[in-house]
Parts: structure tokens; C-alpha cells; sequence
């Protein structure tokens, strides 16, 4: 991971948990804090949707009572 290996590059998820708690600025800054959470989420939501079909497949095929 890039946050163990180098001391200035730390993960997304850990970035956006210090981004929230207020460890890079101070106040209520609620849509900046959601724009974060949103970019940060992006990526999942493109991997789920690109590969939906095989992860609906595989749950169907998991459910098929013989």
C-alpha cells in the first residue's frame, strides 16, 4: 500500500477519515466533505456497474434449488 510505504502518500478511505475529522481544516465545510465522499465513491460504483451482470449471475446461480 502506498501509505506504508511512503510517508507522504496515505489511502484514499484514510484521507477522506482525516479530511472529516478536521485534520486538514478546521469548521463545517459539509459540501466540500461531501464532494470527497462522492469522488471517493465513484470509482466503486464504475467497477460495480461494469460487472454487474456477473455479480447478479453469480448470486442467481448460488439461489438455483435442484
Amino acid at each position: 500500500m502506498a501509505g506504508e510505504r511512503f510517508g507522504k502518500y496515505e489511502s484514499l478511505t484514510t484521507g477522506l477519515a482525516r479530511f472529516v475529522s478536521g485534520g486538514l481544516g478546521g469548521g463545517t465545510q459539509y459540501p466540500l466533505k461531501l464532494a470527497a465522499a462522492l469522488l471517493s465513491t465513484l470509482p466503486v460504483a464504475a467497477l460495480f456497474f461494469c460487472f454487474q451482470r456477473y455479480f447478479v449471475s453469480g448470486a442467481n446461480a448460488g439461489a438455483v434449488k435442484e
